[in-house]
């Protein structure tokens, strides 16, 4: 194709409007093959696109106000919180997992259709373009940023800023909207050198010293509980190690009070004593909830004095785990003392409890995502029906318009580049040897992508291993499956926020941090992408890309300004990283319950939960994302064409071809003669090449795009 020669063919007259000519002729393209020339009717694409958007934001707002009108109105609501579902974990963790993916496609959506409306908004028109380009200030084409506001009407700046502004709560409270509760117990710590089940029958006698803080009554209902569960086999037998990670958790939700047995219990007076009490009434969330685990070691000072100086258990757990067997507790409390009656422990036998969850939304969360879809849904309506001033969107739009009124500033500078333009320096010597596609986007764009990246994965790797050192049973949380709820990995409440409004706002920081990466991930995909396409006409001739209606051998832009085999996927890959990262890190409302399962509301919690599995995959996607990037990033141009990116002052330069000149010099020499056979055809709608034209004469040459036959411009030789 690039280097077949271009033959021209009749020309048919057909009545045109939109020219100063009289007719509009058709014409077969090198590259088609068949008739374009009759111009495309229908809506343009980017104003069809708009509607597209327009309409889509309008469906994710139907179907967001149904909801919330169905939950309203069939689920009772306490607090501004509603409950969905109650039941087995496994089944509401699934449950809440497939909302949240949910959730991620209608944010992915949403925030898409934004996204092309800022672009719009942002992408100049040829006034801003020729009010910039005097004053030495390039604007960006084809590619989102903020290089425009300031050059761009103030109206429209505020559109976009309203836009980036409605998508903040989107980014912080949307996948908090939807939520997981989960249940923790109290309990009640006995102590008997009997197994439980062997005190059933009969009337076991308990102590009446030491008694609990919760009172006589509960410690004797807890206790008869257990020998009623014990009668049904629903009390299970733990080894020491099996009890120490079962009990060694911050909010228990799997086992109940349980019953300590030793050979050290040698009283003649009681069958059963009292150990301890971890029961909410008396939890506070500066206390080491499972102290007793380690308050004999505490008080005897059996470990490192650095260690006895900490004053949480959890320092001295790996210390204990060394050797389960010879684990031992006391039911001394008080300051520490060389004497203390020690039980070593034989085994536990533990109360289980059903691992109940629910699955629930705030009203207020989603009301504010509501009102922030109909603020997105007004503003892309608005843009798509009243956004009259036609906004260069592709190079191929800009191409159109510096043919059609070749812009004064950049004449003589046909060797232009985006990087030349930034450091105000004027090429005009060619060099054959092709760039790497990564010169086409600026170098502040570059740093601040794989800064925000570096900064993300040194940051999430630091908090994981952070995480993973203070967790015991490592195994069963990689075995534990994405996103899934454990005491283990919920964030601790000591000096951490404990309700709804900072607890959402910090779990979905991830979110806008990747909403960042990704915007400014999709600008360089999107320059890299256009620059090679830029690229290809020093090669091939071929129509313009254009986002208006095509005309004779224009082609029409892409859906998603990208073609789509980059495009989709890397939407597809948003979604995902988006959901993954709601699997990541999320909002854990905890309901607490003391010993006799009754629920104690004043201490329920709201905290974060981390999912390692999940971490790991959504940081070795990331990585695969980047890696990708930088991939593409390393691949050469496959001309030495200037790289103009989305540089309107580069992509200016490179369109200085007087029509007029072009037919003088043909009747001159009488070469070029059929040239004078498209002299009633626009030149922006041909098929189109860039190189040297030759018909501009002797003395030093010019490179532009157009229509007749180029020449490729010589290494080292000067042009301008």
């Amino acid at each position: 194709m690039a280097n077949a020669k271009y033959v021209p063919v009749e020309l048919h007259p057909q009545p045109s409007a939109e020219h100063l000519f009289s007719d509009q002729p058709t014409i077969e393209t090198l590259e088609n093959g068949a008739e374009e020339g009759n111009e495309k009717k229908g809506v343009e694409k980017w104003r069809r696109t708009l509607y597209i958007g327009s309409t889509l934001s309008i469906v994710v707002l139907l179907f967001n106000m149904s909801f919330v009108l169905w939950a309203v109105t069939h689920r009772a609501l306490e607090d501004g919180r509603g409950v969905l579902f109650t039941g087995d974990c496994d089944q509401a963790r699934n449950i809440n997992r497939g909302l949240h993916l949910l959730i991620n496609i209608l944010s992915t959506i949403l925030l898409s259709a934004s996204n092309y409306g800022m672009q719009c908004l942002s992408s100049p028109t040829r006034k801003d373009i020729d009010r910039a380009h005097p004053k030495n200030k390039w604007l960006d084409i084809g590619a989102p940023g903020m290089r425009n506001l300031s050059s761009i009407p103030r109206k429209k700046a505020l559109l976009w800023t309203c836009l980036v502004l409605s998508s903040l709560p989107l980014h912080l409270i949307y996948n908090s909207a939807i939520f997981l509760t989960v249940s923790s117990y109290g309990y009640l710590a006995y102590v008997s050198d009997k197994p439980l089940p062997d005190l059933v029958t009969g009337s076991p006698r308990l102590s009446h010293v030491s008694q609990p803080s919760a009172g006589i009554d509960e410690w004797d209902s807890t206790y008869q509980r257990l020998r009623n569960k014990a009668a049904q086999g629903q009390i299970d037998r733990l080894d020491n190690k099996d009890c120490i990670s079962a009990y060694a958790t911050s909010l228990q939700s799997k086992h109940g009070s349980l019953l300590v047995q030793t050979d050290d219990f040698n009283s003649t007076t009681l069958d059963i004593g009292f150990l301890t009490t971890n029961d909410v009434r008396a939890y506070a969330p500066q206390k080491d909830p499972y102290s007793w685990i380690c308050d004999y070691y505490l008080n005897t000072r059996d470990v490192a004095d650095s260690e006895a100086d900490t004053p949480f258990c959890s320092s001295m757990l790996s210390t204990i785990l060394s050797d389960p067997g010879s684990w031992s507790v006391t039911n001394t409390s008080s300051s520490y003392s060389d004497q203390v009656q020690r039980y070593t422990v034989n085994s536990c036998w533990s109360e289980r409890l059903p691992d109940v969850c629910k699955v629930e939304y705030s009203l207020v969360w989603a009301v504010i995502v509501i009102a922030c879809n109909v603020a997105k849904a007004a503003i892309l309506c608005g843009l798509s029906l009243s956004l009259k001033d036609m906004p260069i969107l592709t190079t191929g739009d800009a191409v159109v318009s510096f043919l059609q009124d070749p812009d004064p500033t950049t004449k003589g500078e046909c060797l232009l580049s985006g990087k030349s333009a930034d450091r105000d320096i004027v090429e005009t010597t060619f060099s054959k040897r092709p760039r790497r596609w990564a010169s086409a986007v600026s170098k502040s764009r570059w740093v601040l992508c794989m800064g925000l990246f570096i900064a993300s994965i040194c940051l999430c790797v630091g908090l994981l291993i952070a995480g993973l050192m203070g967790i015991q049973d490592t195994n069963m949380i990689w075995k534990s499956g994405i996103g899934t709820v454990n005491s283990q990995t919920m964030i601790s409440p000591i000096g951490f926020p404990t309700t709804l409004l900072p607890v959402t706002i910090i779990v979905n920081t991830p979110q806008t941090v990747f909403s960042m990466i990704y915007f400014t991930t999709n600008a360089i995909f999107s320059t890299m992408v256009l620059s090679s396409e830029w690229n290809s006409y020093a090669l091939q001739r071929k129509g313009l890309r254009v986002s208006t209606a095509p005309k004779g051998s224009q082609r029409s832009t892409y859906f998603l300004s990208l073609p789509y085999r980059y495009a989709l996927p890397l939407l597809a890959l948003s979604t995902l990283l988006h959901w993954l990262i709601s699997e990541s890190l999320f909002l854990v409302s905890v309901e607490m319950y003391d010993a006799t399962l009754a629920r104690v509301p004043s201490q329920d919690l709201i905290s974060c939960g981390y999912s390692p599995p999940a971490i790991v995959i959504c940081l070795s996607t990331s990585c695969l994302l980047i890696a990708y990037l930088v991939g593409i990033s390393c691949r050469r141009f496959k001309s030495g064409m200037p790289v103009a990116g989305s540089c309107s002052l580069a992509i200016s330069a490179a369109c200085h071809l007087d029509v007029q000149e072009m037919e003088d010099h043909g009747r001159e020499n009488g070469s070029h003669s059929e040239v004078l056979r498209y002299r009633k055809q626009p030149v922006e709608t041909l098929p189109l090449k860039w190189g040297v034209v030759t018909f501009y004469g002797e003395g030093v040459g010019h490179c532009a795009f157009s229509s007749v036959e180029v020449e490729t411009p010589k290494d080292g030789e000067r042009y301008d």
